[in-house]
């Protein structure tokens, strides 16, 4: 396996890695409505936008295949997604991409790291360590989305 930042040409792959992974594994903890706008702004061209403006995004490659990808928002020491490949998911890949993410940060000088994690992901990341501190809605196009902020401190 290697991880690298991601580059432009990713766009493709790592939108189909987070729509597939809302529509296969987020659709039993929110509504329609809720996924259809998160899917929207996560579609190739979103995507394709968010690195051309320099979002830090990492990708995991597992025989020369995209299989996960992390995105970081480093001005505001926020983890801002962690996806993997649904049909590959409990096999260890985001819990290496997630160390390797939580290593650059910390080279980065990023003393904590915080996110807004889905209902589904938050035992993943209890289990990594992460606090939880409360429940938040983030807000996509004005339509609600349930998640829950926790944070970590990096040693």
């Amino acid at each position: 396996m290697n991880i690298r930042r991601a580059e432009i040409k990713d766009a493709e792959r790592i939108s189909q890695i987070i729509c597939d992974t809302i529509r296969f594994i987020n659709s039993k903890d929110y509504g329609p409505e809720q996924l259809k706008v998160w899917l929207d702004k996560n579609d190739i061209s979103s995507t394709r936008d968010k690195l051309e403006r320099g979002r830090t995004f990492f990708v995991l490659i597992e025989n020369e295949k995209i299989v996960g990808v992390g995105a970081l928002d480093i001005e505001k020491n926020k983890l801002t997604g962690l996806y993997v490949d649904y049909k590959i998911q409990s096999k260890g890949i985001g819990s290496q991409l997630l160390e390797y993410i939580e290593n650059y940060s910390r080279e980065k000088g990023i003393k904590k790291l915080e996110m807004d994690s889905t209902i589904t992901a938050q035992s993943f990341y209890e289990k990594k360590n992460y606090k939880t501190l409360k429940e938040v809605n983030v807000e996509m196009d004005g339509i609600p989305i349930t998640c829950v902020l926790m944070e970590k401190f990096l040693q």
